[in-house]
């Protein structure tokens, strides 16, 4: 029997394989390559996994979107995933909203109350700032 691998011999050697039947050597051989593959597996690298669920609908539509990029699904859900997170912006968050929708309650307020239209003005005014300034982040 010849045997090009030093490692598989070594293996063999080890095990008791070399001075048995065919059939015990070539299952041998099986469990070296298994090992082998699962050390490999160790070696090159870990890699993360991320598993979600979708919907039906929301399926169907990924489905769609694929069959138009030419991708398979897989490929194509990490390009979208990893070029939204490349590219994102700053997210509005929920008490800036909240700021401007009381500027602006504030000044529905005035109107109802006193017409006091210089104040009303300038809260109307501080709201329409930060609502752009809201719109610049999430263009």
């Amino acid at each position: 029997m010849k045997i090009r691998s030093t490692h598989l011999y070594t293996y063999l050697f080890e095990t008791g394989a070399l001075n048995g039947t065919p059939e015990e050597i070539d299952s041998a051989k099986r469990n070296y390559r298994r090992l082998y593959k699962k050390r490999w597996k160790r070696q090159t690298g870990k890699r993360k996994e991320i598993r979600f669920t979708v919907t039906n609908s929301e399926y169907e539509i990924i489905q769609k979107r694929v069959r138009a990029s030419t991708m398979k699904t897989a490929g194509y859900i990490r390009k979208v995933i990893i070029s939204a997170s490349l590219t994102s912006r700053d997210h509005v968050k929920r008490d800036d909203i909240l700021n401007v929708l009381q500027l602006i309650s504030m000044a529905y307020t005035i109107c109802i109350k006193e017409s006091s239209l210089m104040r009303v003005c300038e809260l109307i005014g501080t709201a329409e700032e930060q609502l752009l300034l809201l719109q610049k982040k999430l263009i």
